[in-house]
């Protein structure tokens, strides 16, 4: 790895995903790596289930130049959870500027770390950048939130006309509409954990995730404590589309994970009803 450029490390976590689909995420992660011009990668692979075939990976993705883009598999088949699997990437990442935390079914525009790690790079009191996040069909989606309250999270989970309908102030306020409007990167309190950009010091010194969450609101949780150490940055030009849907579409075991992480959320940070 070349190291007169701007070492980023990129964390993804599988579960149950097929070799192409990380692959494909790799695709588009590379063009953004190359586009970039001054940064080089080390993405970390991080198999939360034992079957993902990490030397098949290895094997489709050795085209790439390894002086610019490099890639580890670490297997995790005792799934730990989220947050923990990423903080093994960043243990493997002691030597990286940058670190970024990516779904598996996210896709960064090509132009996305030019501009995030520029502005980073600028602005030195931002340790945490979130992207502009747009559906799979192009609709914008709401990456940014404000604090939640008990109320908006079941009904986001219940997902229900007449309960949205009853809440709908409270679920646009939550889900920080206003931000949409943003033509400027603004300071935001709570990001979406499907792309999250730090600088690695500042994510080794609030300690990485809180592994005490398994699933869902690990992401809340490291962005309040973030901004206790710097500002958390939505930069409306830095683009990703993501595929991924709401607890209460994925089954009853998510269902469960959701419950338990917000009471541990909510116990942790403070209780907010309404």
């Amino acid at each position: 790895m070349r190291w007169d450029l701007f070492k980023l490390a990129v964390s993804i976590v599988t579960y149950k995903h097929n070799v192409d689909e990380i692959v494909t995420v790799v695709n588009k992660l590379a063009d953004a790596v190359y586009n970039s011009e001054n940064t080089c990668c080390q993405v970390n692979i991080v198999d939360n289930h034992g079957s993902f075939n990490g030397a098949d990976f290895i094997k489709k993705v050795s085209h790439f130049d390894e002086t610019i883009i490099s890639f580890d598999y670490i297997a995790n088949p005792d799934n730990n959870g989220y947050g923990f699997g990423n903080n093994l990437a960043l243990e493997k990442s002691k030597e990286s500027d940058y670190f970024l935390v990516l779904n598996p079914d996210a896709f960064l525009n090509v132009d996305a770390l030019h501009k995030a790690i520029s502005y980073m790079e600028a602005n030195d009191e931002c340790v945490l950048l979130a992207p502009k996040i747009l559906s799979k069909i192009g609709v914008q989606e709401s990456g940014v939130k404000e604090y939640p309250s008990i109320l908006v999270l079941l009904a986001r989970l219940i997902n229900l006309k007449p309960l949205n309908a009853l809440c709908h102030k409270s679920l646009e306020n939550y889900e920080a509409r206003s931000v949409f409007r943003a033509v400027e990167p603004i300071d935001v309190n709570i990001i979406s954990g499907c792309f999250m950009l730090f600088k690695t010091t500042s994510l080794k010194c609030l300690g990485g995730f809180d592994t005490r969450f398994f699933m869902y609101f690990e992401d809340f949780d490291l962005s309040l404590r973030a901004q206790n150490i710097g500002r958390v940055i939505y930069h409306p030009d830095v683009i990703i589309t993501h595929l991924g849907g709401g607890a209460g579409r994925k089954g009853l075991n998510h269902v469960r994970f959701f419950i338990q992480s917000m009471v541990k959320f909510f116990h942790k940070h403070g209780w907010k009803i309404i």
